[in-house]
């Protein structure tokens, strides 16, 4: 009868040693998930600093070419704000 009992307690153990196991990698492949994103978003916002100064740099060229006046500078630290389109209005019944 002990000998029964000394199995449950085996198989228990690795049951909750796999189960463990596996919580730790779900973890880890979250955070790894989680730094992925953070790179990606500093990747993104160089990009964006560098396509502004592009932009900066053409428009500068193409007002010097068209001997246009000086305008307003463009501040990079601006907030941008994206607005979506409405939805289609409904048609009363």
């Amino acid at each position: 009868m002990q000998f029964l009992a000394d199995k449950v307690w085996v198989l228990t153990i690795l049951v909750a040693t796999a189960g463990l196991l596996g919580l730790l990698h779900v973890m880890a492949v979250g955070i790894q998930n989680q730094v992925k994103v953070h790179d990606l978003k500093v990747k993104v916002n160089f990009l964006r600093q560098q396509q502004m100064e592009r932009l900066r740099e053409r428009m500068e060229y193409q007002q010097a070419m068209l001997g246009a006046g000086p305008r307003t500078p463009i501040d990079p630290n601006e907030e941008i704000i994206e607005v979506d389109e409405a939805p289609p209005a409904k048609k009363a019944a």
